[in-house]
């Protein structure tokens, strides 16, 4: 939870003691600290030098901001107007600190998105109230949002039940009517001597059969039910995996490289379920470098991290930040994901595939199969080199329940 971790300031002061001063009282308040000591060190701190290609990206390690008025060069205005255009005064607040006989700035400074003020020499009880209340609303804004966020995740999915359960009681009866249907014709003796018609019946036949698989991966996503947990090996999983699609990474010309931490601690699997969810890792990973590449497939013991508010219940049936976790990590070097798609690729149907190439339900299935062994799935682009990175965390079956 956001609690828990470090609440970090930024100071941005051109007058090198009151830097000091400030680093020194709020360390010993137990916030951690970054200064800046003038404007144009503040913006490359914030990520706001947009000749960089930035967009605020410095600014999501940061709490809050007490920030000067009077500077030389690039003074506080300029940060602080430059900040409002990324970020808002509900996800990073900012303090300005000026002078008493400044009030016109201070005016200025509120109308321009500052959240509070204080005045030079800045009295330290004011200031670390105001430090407290804005950081406090700050966290409060990202969990509300986080949770916003969860709502509409959980609306979609129901929404995409509902739709699947129509589908498949209208569509999949008639679908296995075809197959019969195309059966037996296959059968027909006259078919059986019309060897034009065979390859057109069998385009047919794996259509059926595509539609029936599609309608699968709905029900998969649609359906609440639980699965049976036993403790069971990662590797030996992976193992089975790797072994299936030797024959499409050698078609691609991938190299896959494993390293399998050994002594892993067992963890609760239902074996086909998660098999079909490292299947699909794999599978989109090899397909994402169609002229070769390398896919790294890593196991390791680590702690559970990325967890935000309510994720973690208290009940323990879910991991919480800090758990010693099995973490299985999938990495390629193909092209990556858009990084305004990045939000979207847990979305039923949604695929950057090309059209008839992908149901769109893979990555969906998965995060449900994972969320249902009590784990955490992300995805995100490489920061190494091109590519793409799937992070698993998983509970040591000795500290979750075996049934959910």
């Amino acid at each position: 939870m956001f609690s828990e971790d470090p609440r970090r300031i930024l100071v941005v002061d051109d007058n090198r003691v009151n830097r000091l001063v400030l680093e020194k009282r709020l360390e010993d308040e137990g916030y951690e600290v970054r200064s800046a000591s003038g404007g144009e060190e503040a913006i490359e701190a914030l990520g706001l030098n947009w000749e960089a290609g930035a967009g605020g990206a410095g600014a999501e390690a940061i709490d809050a901001v007490v920030l000067d008025i009077m500077m030389p060069e690039i003074d506080g205005m300029e940060v602080l107007r430059r900040l409002r255009d990324v970020k808002s005064a509900n996800e990073l607040p900012v303090i300005m600190a000026t002078a008493k006989d400044q009030s016109a700035d201070i005016v200025k400074a509120l109308e321009r998105g500052a959240n509070d003020y204080v005045v030079k020499p800045i009295d330290m009880p004011v200031l670390l109230a105001r430090l407290r209340t804005q950081v406090s609303l700050r966290r409060t804004h990202l969990a509300l949002k986080e949770a916003q966020q969860a709502l509409i995740e959980a609306a979609k999915m129901e929404s995409v039940g509902y739709l699947a359960a129509g589908v498949a009681h209208e569509v999949r009866n008639p679908l296995a009517q075809i197959h019969l249907g195309m059966e037996a014709i296959r059968q027909m003796e006259a078919f059986q001597s019309d060897e034009q018609s065979a390859p057109i019946l069998q385009l047919v036949m794996d259509a059926v059969q595509q539609a029936d698989a599609i309608i699968e991966e709905l029900m998969k996503v649609s359906t609440s039910g639980q699965l049976d947990l036993e403790p069971g090996s990662v590797n030996e999983l992976i193992g089975e995996v790797l072994k299936s699609v030797e024959e499409e990474s050698d078609k691609f010309g991938v190299v896959v490289e494993t390293d399998l931490a050994e002594e892993l601690p067992p963890v609760p699997l239902a074996p086909a379920e998660m098999r079909a969810a490292f299947s699909s890792f794999v599978t989109n990973a090899i397909e994402a470098m169609p002229d070769g590449g390398c896919l790294e497939v890593r196991t390791r013991i680590g702690s559970a991290a990325g967890i935000g508010p309510d994720e973690g219940s208290r009940s323990g049936r879910r991991l919480r930040k800090g758990d010693e976790c099995v973490v299985v990590e999938f990495k390629d070097d193909g092209s990556g994901i858009e990084k305004e798609k990045l939000q979207a690729i847990f979305d039923p149907f949604f695929t950057t595939k090309a059209t008839g190439q992908g149901t769109g339900l893979g990555l969906s299935v998965a995060k449900k199969v994972v969320e249902m062994h009590q784990g955490t799935l992300s995805v995100e682009n490489r920061n190494d080199r091109s590519g793409v990175s799937v992070t698993l965390q998983l509970p040591k079956a000795s500290s979750m329940q075996t049934t959910v």
